[in-house]
């Protein structure tokens, strides 16, 4: 996709995950997304094979990578290692562009799935993640 030039506003938002709304653009090796995340969202334990770097604009966001837990503000930029897992919420609203490399291809594919996502934290981060009132993950 060289020489095009993207317009955020022009990009239908979509949601992933409960209260992660993004707008995604892929180059021809990378992905970047520009998400607004509602206060209070969580983003369960995952990994995945792509470097992924954080850039929050605005707000605060508590991200843990391979246990260690790190709270970000407006400004920071973290990078993730491929195959980190990782786990967070936004402890306010944010703003935050991700770039993945290498690009991803689940993010081409437009969302379908509408099921009902929960997520239960505790003390020692993501307790139990359930889909549709089944839980699929507890700690």
């Amino acid at each position: 996709m060289p020489n095009e030039i993207f317009e955020w506003a022009k990009i239908a938002p979509r949601t992933v995950i409960g209260g992660f709304h993004g707008r995604v653009v892929h180059s021809d090796t990378m992905t970047f997304v520009l998400w607004q995340i509602d206060a209070g969202a969580i983003l369960p334990e995952h990994s995945h094979i792509h470097e992924q770097v954080v850039h929050l604009y605005e707000g605060e966001f508590e991200m843990t990578v391979e246990g260690v837990t790190r709270r970000m503000s407006g400004g920071s930029v973290f990078a993730i290692p491929a195959n980190a897992k990782h786990h967070g919420r936004a402890i306010t609203d944010c703003r935050v562009m991700d770039a993945f490399y290498p690009l991803r291809d689940d993010y081409r594919a437009p969302v379908t799935d509408r099921r009902a996502f929960t997520c239960r934290v505790g003390e020692r981060g993501v307790e139990q993640v359930t889909i549709d009132g089944t839980a699929i993950a507890a700690k």
